[in-house]
């Protein structure tokens, strides 16, 4: 009854509301970019923002003194889980992570004054979220001019150390099916080299060099193998409108395994606040995120053991199940939509399903979500959401402790710097 009456708040309060917001890559899609270093420091998208992002996250209001040090940036999120799973699970409020950073450039054009060569290096001192984050060198060959739409540069950025992966969308949850499907969530870094270039204004692409997931940007484990990882994404912006397409690839070389490791991603972002002025001359404001990501191999836990699946679609209690998969083709899809109700205030929901083995499409799970999120001020925001989810596959359910079945509610508290 509970679930039904946040359900039935959330959608009368997107009846009274409406107005212009944007998030991640939903205002890369409202802006015509399709370079992540219009906001970010990394060319994958994510972590530490540049001036122009932390300038957007103020959301409009008067930004801290502190906010305005590019060099510096923090990120803590707090959140309380609540959930009526009979299994054992964290529940209740922590202090997700406590990430501070630091951007120092080294090299800096005397002509341009543009940096040519910076260190990036963060750290995470939360309680669910700890130890090195990104660290890695960014060289600049050309000027960057990364906020202008118009300049193109066939290689902008060359990033060397520990990054997260350009794959599908980068989003900033570790729970969404698409990114624990593929092994891509904001926890899952790589360490190698990043190639990253805009060959025209409405085209950027990111290629990966890296030691596998079977590091995970860590010290390489001492393995009988030769691990790799390659990723390659391409991004684009048809017409300069405000929408954008793309498509994103990896494979994980090893020889501990026969059969490909490997999964691909295609996913579009539409802001559609320009049609709704043009058609119905309404100031309706929002966006909708789309992805499929298609994989082999990714549910092997066995050799390679992944948390973020076990504890979300395989639990012990049918490791047979589980270990029958680990060849398996799978299937991930996500739909989201963001309605923008005022400058303060967002409604989303988002629908997902995870096929783990695509010559059995019985076997499946989906979670539909409800959420608001609400700007409290220049660098902290407050957000609620409600999940209704199921597993079709039996004994796989809230009371087997599959946490991707279970029906729950969260609220989350962030702050940025």
């Amino acid at each position: 009854m509970k679930f039904l009456s946040l359900i039935y708040v959330s959608l009368v309060m997107v009846l009274l509301f409406s107005v212009e917001l944007m998030a991640r890559p939903e205002f890369a899609a409202t802006s015509s970019y399709v370079n992540c270093t219009a906001c970010h420091t990394s060319p994958t998208g994510g972590g530490p923002r540049n001036r122009n992002g932390k300038n957007y996250g103020s959301h409009g209001e008067w930004p801290s003194e502190l906010s305005k040090k590019e060099w510096f940036h923090l990120d803590s999120r707090m959140q309380g889980f609540f959930s009526k799973s009979p299994q054992s699970t964290r529940r209740g409020v922590t202090l997700m992570n406590m990430t501070p950073g630091a951007t120092i450039p080294v090299i800096k054009n005397q002509k341009t004054e543009s940096t040519e060569a910076m260190v990036v290096v963060s750290y995470g001192l939360g309680l669910a979220d700890t130890g090195l984050k990104d660290s890695y060198v960014l060289f600049t060959p050309f000027e960057d001019q990364a906020t202008s739409s118009h300049f193109t540069a066939p290689l902008r950025h060359i990033m060397v150390g520990r990054f997260l992966p350009a794959f599908g969308l980068a989003t900033d949850e570790h729970r969404t099916f698409t990114r624990v499907q593929s092994r891509s969530t904001i926890t899952d870094y790589e360490a190698g080299i990043n190639f990253s270039g805009d060959p025209a204004y409405s085209l950027h692409y990111d290629l990966a060099f890296t030691s596998g997931f079977q590091s995970g940007g860590n010290v390489t484990p001492a393995v009988d193998d030769s691990p790799y990882g390659i990723f390659a994404n391409l991004r684009w912006n048809p017409f300069k409108s405000t929408f954008f397409i793309g498509t994103s690839y990896m494979y994980h070389g090893t020889e501990r395994v026969t059969y490909p490791i490997e999964a691909t991603s295609l996913y579009s972002v539409y802001a559609f606040d320009r049609l709704m002025s043009e058609l119905f001359n309404t100031q309706i404001s929002g966006s909708i995120l789309l992805e499929a990501v298609y994989s082999q191999g990714m549910n092997n836990v066995t050799d390679f053991p992944y948390r973020y699946l076990t504890s979300d679609f395989f639990p012990d209690s049918v490791s047979n199940w589980r270990d029958s998969l680990a060849e398996s083709r799978s299937l991930g899809t996500l739909v989201q939509l963001n309605y923008n109700l005022n400058p303060k205030w967002t409604f989303l929901y988002k629908q997902e399903t995870f096929t783990p083995d695509l010559e059995w499409k019985g076997d499946q799970f989906e979670r539909h979500g409800f959420g608001i999120k609400h700007i409290l001020n220049s660098q902290m925001d407050l957000n609620f959401r409600v999940e209704r989810s199921f597993s079709t596959r039996p004994n796989v359910t809230e009371n087997s402790g599959a946490r991707a079945a279970n029906n729950m509610g969260f609220i989350m508290f962030h702050l940025w710097i």
